[in-house]
């Protein structure tokens, strides 16, 4: 497989890309930075936004939603490159946040932490998946994770997957204002982000292994596996027909850095996905 590189910085855990606006966007929380690029050009363009930012997405208004990992929102505008607070009714619950994504209601779907980042063995009680509206309410809509990670919708908006990385699986809701679970895919290693395809089938970024595998919801068979050089985070389709798999990569713990590490690579894998749902809009 050939593995273009389409960001050339090496992250210390790439995350959360997303296409949007003709372009590649994604997060490298631990540098508290937000990076973008255009692969078809070359031109690449890193933000520097004062927090640890775990995923993002974007807004009605054409600006992007910050998930931090101290448990805030931020709306970050590229034009001026300015980062202001989104106001959320947080009440007086712990909050971690990891990935998120915008679901077809126009609400902003993240995973609250079970862990404390940086400190064992104590679980946080308002783990979980949680809804957030464009009116800044904050609700609890799925618990018992021991790992939230990625998360992605069906084509038809009517099936929400959510990745528990702990328990090596993949988690299956039939979405709607009540979620209702109806299953859930074993993995062979530790997943992180994921995307699903046109045809509906999940593809998930399987960290240690270093794969990224394309499942068959039904009966959570492997259809097809992408070994890769390096370990990798998350992925996305973008590219204007959204033909191109977009793939994160860490540095994380690593004491040599080799070629493709930390990079944001770039794979056909001959599918197409979604555009992504908008915050706010229906």
């Amino acid at each position: 497989m050939t593995y273009k590189i389409a960001h050339n910085h090496p992250c210390t855990i790439g995350e959360g890309p997303l296409w949007w606006n003709h372009k590649l966007w994604f997060v490298d929380g631990y540098e508290l930075a937000v990076r973008t690029a255009r692969p078809e050009t070359g031109e690449q363009k890193d933000y520097i936004v004062g927090s640890a930012v775990t995923s993002l997405n974007p807004m009605s208004n054409g600006k992007l939603l910050l998930t931090r990992l101290d448990g805030l929102f931020d709306v970050f505008d590229e034009a001026t490159g300015e980062v202001t607070p989104f106001s959320f009714d947080k009440r007086d619950l712990i909050l971690h946040f990891n990935d998120s994504k915008v679901g077809p209601d126009g609400c902003l779907y993240v995973g609250n932490r079970r862990d404390k980042p940086g400190v064992k063995n104590e679980i946080n009680p308002d783990a979980g998946l949680y809804r957030l509206s464009p009116d800044g309410s904050f609700i609890r809509v799925a618990t018992n994770f021991k790992g939230i990670n990625g998360l992605d919708w069906s084509p038809d908006g009517k099936i929400l997957y959510v990745v528990d990385s702990s328990a090596a699986t993949i988690r299956i809701f039939g979405f709607g204002e009540i979620l209702t679970e109806k299953g859930s895919i074993h993995l062979e290693g530790h997943a992180d982000g994921m995307t699903v395809d046109m045809e509906g089938f999940p593809i998930c970024a399987l960290w240690a292994p270093r794969k990224i595998v394309r499942i068959d919801p039904k009966n959570g068979n492997t259809l097809e596996a992408y070994q890769f050089p390096c370990r990798v985070s998350s992925c996305a389709f973008g590219g204007d027909s959204f033909d191109r798999l977009y793939v994160t990569t860490p540095t994380y713990n690593k004491d040599t850095i080799e070629e493709y590490d930390g990079r944001t690579l770039e794979i056909d894998i001959g599918r197409r996905g979604k555009a992504p749902y908008i915050f706010g809009k229906i």
